[in-house]
């Protein structure tokens, strides 16, 4: 079976190698405007902290998810 196209060698290699470069470029434009969100909002909440609030029955904005006399269903 012969090729189905025939393309120059250097232009393939060209095409990989300035779509690899610019992944790269993409990859540390977003690593940087990650950063300065972080600045700007903060890091999220990790699991830990979390649980605390959602054991308590408070939400991080003060609503109410279950109170202490909240029934369950199924016991």
């Amino acid at each position: 079976m012969g090729c189905r196209y025939n393309r120059p060698s250097w232009a393939t290699g060209l095409f990989i190698a300035l779509g690899a470069i610019v992944a790269g470029a993409a990859g540390i434009m977003m690593h940087r405007e990650g950063k300065k969100v972080k600045k700007v909002e903060g890091v999220p909440p990790k699991d830990i902290e979390l649980s605390h609030d959602i054991e308590s029955g408070e939400k991080r904005n003060g609503s109410v998810t279950k109170g202490p006399d909240a029934t369950t269903e199924g016991r």
